[in-house]
């Protein structure tokens, strides 16, 4: 956890330069790939049934890579819960778990500082930006190059 003097320190630019490098574990975030597109759909995967089981789920997204070898799409989803302790039970009741003929994989999720912050302005999207506003605990971020 940072510290709201912390938080409010303005960044060099050689310090914001840094931080673009850096990736932030977000341990209410999961990130889950391996189901078949016939689930893709926020609504089908945040229901009673898939995810929305293990919590109060307050934001999701939803995407696909294309692969280039055999030119199909592999899905992949992050839903952020409302607390790190329903993030834990989806990951451990789902992750190897078969899904209509799939293996599910989920994991906590990663994110990356907000550009905004990182020049020292105030974000126009934070309510919905799914990046990082505040400098995060050593704990929490790791280099990703």
């Amino acid at each position: 956890m940072t510290s709201k003097f912390l938080d409010s320190i303005l960044l060099t630019k050689e310090k914001a330069e840094s931080l673009k490098k850096i990736r932030i574990i977000k341990t209410n975030l999961v990130h889950v790939h391996g189901f078949p597109k016939s689930l893709a759909k926020s609504s089908i995967l945040k229901s009673p049934e898939y995810f929305g089981q293990y919590g109060t789920i307050v934001r999701s997204m939803i995407n696909y890579k294309v692969n280039p070898d055999n030119n199909r799409r592999n899905y992949s989803a992050y839903f952020t819960y409302s607390n790190e302790r329903e993030a834990a039970l989806a990951i451990l009741c789902v992750d190897s778990l078969m899904i209509k003929g799939k293996i599910i994989r989920a994991f906590f999720g990663t994110t990356k500082y907000c550009s905004y912050f990182l020049n020292n302005s105030k974000c126009p999207n934070s309510q919905k930006c799914f990046f990082l506003h505040q400098l995060a605990t050593d704990k929490e971020a790791f280099d990703d190059y």
